[in-house]
């Protein structure tokens, strides 16, 4: 993966859009909002120009109770990228 691998820290981000705000601030993104895209295709934008990604989702805890759906929308979105790996931890017992 080289240079493409990202350990991406999740603690606290217990909603699909706290996980899709981690991310922009991973990849630096911030600045493209202006271009009123929508926050996650910002993301699955940026990553579906890169080969061979590799991206830790450090602590993704489980959502609370409502939200999972959502966060599991998200990861599905991700998954989808051909070339991008997750691996994702949790520190729940």
């Amino acid at each position: 993966y080289g240079q493409r691998v990202f350990l991406v820290p999740c603690a606290g981000a217990l909603t699909a859009e706290a996980l899709i705000e981690v991310l922009i601030t991973t990849f630096n993104l911030a600045g493209d909002y202006a271009r009123h895209i929508p926050p996650l295709d910002l993301v699955l934008m940026h990553l579906s120009h890169y080969p061979r990604t590799l991206i830790c989702l450090d602590d993704l805890e489980t959502p609370p109770e409502g939200t999972a759906s959502s966060t599991e929308s998200v990861l599905q979105e991700l998954s989808k990228l051909e070339y991008l790996s997750l691996v994702a931890t949790s520190r729940v017992s």
